[in-house]
């Protein structure tokens, strides 16, 4: 590759003690020649920030932004996003450690095609690199997530191919894919009523909108810890989750699919939260309830969020969307929850959502 556009590489900490340093040391060895570091530390606690300061603020290459509350993950980065100035933005967590080669990868992707807005790294587990986070992922019709490769060996999924949406723990995003997709500037990249969850859906749902695509580049290797502090938080992740797989069907659907397949997605999330309250887990269904009220509470500013995605944003039909969506199928959404258990219970990080 002749050309080595900057690449702003936003690194969000809350509460890292024991990671982040890891993480921001492994992103200053890369190996590409033009890169710049914006760490924003969302108000934390736990004696992180000051050890970054104190490690790295001699590093002219990095930039750290301090948070006075914490703003969640979409809050987080869109702070960030005001000090990048490369024509890329790549977006890491603060528990990632990379591949000396993964930017230099990612950015030959993404310069390989005109159409690629956004290009996801491959993402293994800490606790064995020689299994897979994600290579990728897709949503079905009804909103749930599926990150392909999960759990799978290092030898699967060897070239560049596209996916529905990219893993927000590694990814790169083109300057140029941002304007698009910034509803006219009346919103900034991430919504911040996410906070955090489907925020990465969110996005590449528009990146889709716009005309363009994400894939994933096999050489680009990130290593993840997932947050364990996040995890434990169990009922908090499963009011995000079900709020913003509500809110982004609400925004980014035509209405016709909006009225299709927001009542299968409130349908299966009512199974799930009786099903939840029989099994004795009444957080888990506090959580669903919760969801519903907040989305109808919030019901017109959502909407008026939908008017200006469905205005400024959408260049392509739902057919265009839809045509890389899996079909809804509960047996694989068991399949799913089975092996995020699995995973849960084997490293306990409890992921189940």
């Amino acid at each position: 590759m002749s050309n080595f556009p900057l690449v702003s590489i936003i690194i969000l900490n809350y509460n890292g003690s024991g990671v982040v340093e890891n993480c921001l040391e492994s992103v200053l060895a890369t190996n590409y020649p033009n890169f710049e570091v914006i760490m924003v530390d969302n108000a934390s606690v736990d004696g992180s920030y000051q050890a970054v300061l104190k490690r790295f603020s001699e590093d002219k290459r990095l930039i750290i932004v301090r948070s006075e509350v914490n703003l969640g993950f979409a809050g987080g980065n869109n702070l960030g996003l005001k000090y990048a100035a490369g024509s890329y933005v790549s977006l890491l967590n603060n528990d990632t450690t990379v591949d000396k080669d993964w930017l230099i990868e990612a950015v030959k992707i993404a310069e390989s095609d005109n159409k690629i807005g956004e290009v996801q790294s491959k993402l293994f587990f800490w606790y064995n690199p020689e299994v897979l986070e994600s290579a990728g992922a897709f949503i079905d019709k009804a909103g749930y997530g599926f990150e392909r490769g999960f759990v799978r060996g290092k030898d699967h999924f060897l070239t560049s191919e596209e996916i529905f949406y990219a893993n927000g723990a590694a990814v790169t995003i083109k300057r140029a894919a941002i304007e698009q997709i910034q509803t006219n500037n009346m919103f900034e990249l991430f919504d911040g009523d996410y906070f955090f969850a489907y925020e990465d859906v969110d996005i590449s749902w528009k990146i889709r909108l716009v005309g363009l695509k994400a894939v994933v580049a096999p050489l680009s290797v990130v290593y993840h810890r997932r947050s364990t502090s996040t995890s434990r938080r169990r009922e908090l992740l499963t009011f995000h989750h079900c709020k913003n797989r509500i809110l982004t069907l609400v925004k980014n659907y035509s209405l016709s699919n909006l009225f299709r397949y927001l009542p299968v997605l409130i349908v299966l999330e009512s199974i799930r939260a009786v099903s939840s309250l029989a099994g004795g887990n009444k957080s888990a269904a506090k959580a669903i309830i919760r969801a519903y009220l907040w989305n109808l509470i919030n019901f017109k500013h959502s909407w008026t969020k939908r008017l200006a995605v469905q205005r400024f944003v959408r260049r392509m039909p739902d057919e265009y969307i839809t045509m890389i969506m899996k079909n809804v199928n509960p047996t694989s959404l068991i399949y799913n929850q089975r092996l995020y258990k699995k995973f849960s219970e084997a490293t306990g990080v409890n992921i189940n959502r």
